[in-house]
């Protein structure tokens, strides 16, 4: 009898890849696959905002854009016997094309609300007062070491 070839490999595209990594929190991929991932507007808020603390306009399009791509790529595969479009690595998981949508389609949801998760985190968080300028303070002098210490751990010996 003839073995079913497996699926093609599919890569999210990296920053995709990098938002979907972050959301790895329930488990890791190589236990758990899909089911390790909690794709919500807290993990993806948190992960869009990491180094600016806020997310534009830009981002939330550009964010879409990617899913839009995976989304049109998964409609151009060809399922197997199984009804598998596709295997990604990154998060360990056999797809079948309504599996595959569910979940960008649970990442766009999560991505449109990471804004005002963000714009409500930074409201009821407390204002950093301005930091002061750093003042100098004289420098003492270095302290020398004595040339030759004793070895508090050694036995009485003869020197």
């Amino acid at each position: 009898m003839d073995t079913p070839s497996p699926p093609p490999e599919y890569k999210f595209p990296p920053e995709l890849a990098g938002l979907v990594n972050a959301c790895e929190k329930n488990c890791e991929a190589g236990c758990c696959g899909i089911d390790a991932f909690v794709l919500s507007p807290l993990y993806v808020a948190a992960h869009m905002a990491a180094y600016q603390g806020h997310i534009s306009d830009d981002d939330v399009a550009g964010t879409l854009k990617l899913v839009a791509e995976v989304e049109t790529a998964a409609r151009l595969m060809v399922p197997d016997r199984a009804g598998y479009i596709c295997h990604v690595r990154d998060v360990n998981t056999y797809f079948t094309l309504p599996s595959l949508l569910a979940v960008m389609a649970e990442i766009r949801k999560s991505v449109v609300a990471a804004p005002a998760m963000v714009a409500l985190s930074n409201e009821l968080s407390p204002k950093k007062p301005k930091s002061e300028p750093v003042r100098e303070f004289p420098q003492e002098p270095v302290r020398r070491m004595p040339p030759k210490l004793r070895d508090p751990f050694a036995r009485d010996r003869p020197e």
